[in-house]
């Protein structure tokens, strides 16, 4: 992603009213919602304060002002997590099974 790119994102991120999808991002700024998702990755790995909310017609991303604005990322983040060590485990045991 250019850094021409990464700068509209983090523009529409934090001048929206209300969150604001990846795939509305990624129409407004000529590229895919799976590009803005690994821009927005990206620009919260650097400490960026973007939010975001899952639900049905108002989800989106968000620039947050207050901390406790990030819980609800935070929270998803860790089930994320939790999941993904469940998942991993299993195909560890797997492995080991065809490794006989």
């Amino acid at each position: 992603m250019t850094d021409k790119t990464t700068q509209q994102i983090l523009r529409l991120i934090k001048k929206a009213k209300k969150p604001i999808t990846a795939q509305t991002m990624g129409e407004k700024v000529g590229v895919t919602a799976v590009n803005v998702r690994i821009t927005i990755h990206n620009l919260r790995v650097k400490g960026n304060p973007i939010g975001s909310i899952s639900s049905r017609g108002g989800g989106g991303f968000f620039w947050a002002t207050k901390p406790r604005q990030l819980d609800h990322t935070v929270a998803h983040f860790r089930s994320r997590m939790n999941s993904m060590r469940t998942a991993m485990t299993g195909v560890m045991v797997a492995r080991r099974r065809l490794n006989g």
